[in-house]
């Protein structure tokens, strides 16, 4: 049995940090997977989750998009999809993840995955605006002690960290983890991409 939510707002909100209502709008076939989600969620239905992951066939949920531990309740959001069976996994900044590691794994949570792009002060804070890289670091060892390995992905840009790629390599081998080399993704013209970066 799943533990409800202390207001219908609250696990709406997780959904909607899950992304699952913003990827209504780019795929509109997944609208009756949204509105039952949704739905369930409003009502406290936990049946209804259920429901949704037999009919649509989930294998697996991530939660992500934004920075979804700056939402207090992900551990009980946690709590209630680890009995669904599907591959559980999260990704973050890991800013806040190694004082909430304990908790997300107890609730249930199979798998992080934390994107870091430099191993530099100067660099991260030129790329995030503000140096966390510390507690960055800190959050991935408490990954690693947890759960004993993890992935970090890292977005390569010319001129800016593609100076660093064996240096996150052997980073990641000191922490079990898989480093993977990801594209920068343009979303909407925000991010200045182009093609020579």
């Amino acid at each position: 049995a799943w533990p409800e939510a202390n207001t219908a707002d609250e696990l709406h909100d997780a959904l909607l940090l899950a992304g699952f209502l913003r990827a209504q709008e780019a795929e509109p076939s997944w609208r009756p997977l949204f509105e039952a989600l949704v739905s369930a969620g409003r009502a406290h239905d936990a049946n209804g989750f259920w429901v949704c992951v037999e009919r649509f066939g989930f294998e697996a949920i991530r939660l992500t998009g934004g920075e979804p531990l700056v939402r207090a309740h992900m551990p009980r959001l946690v709590r209630m999809l680890a009995p669904l069976g599907v591959d559980l996994a999260l990704t973050t900044n890991g800013i806040l993840l190694a004082d909430q590691i304990a908790a997300l794994r107890a609730a249930g949570l199979q798998r992080v995955t934390v994107s870091l792009d430099t191993l530099r002060h100067d660099r991260f804070a030129a790329l995030a605006r503000y140096d966390e890289l510390d507690r960055v670091r800190v959050g991935i060892d408490a990954a690693r002690r947890g759960f004993g390995a993890l992935k970090i992905d890292t977005v390569v840009i010319k001129g800016v960290n593609d100076d660093e790629l064996v240096d996150l390599i052997e980073y990641g081998r000191s922490m079990n983890a898989e480093v993977r080399f990801i594209e920068s993704m343009d979303v909407g013209g925000a991010t200045l991409w182009s093609a020579d970066r």
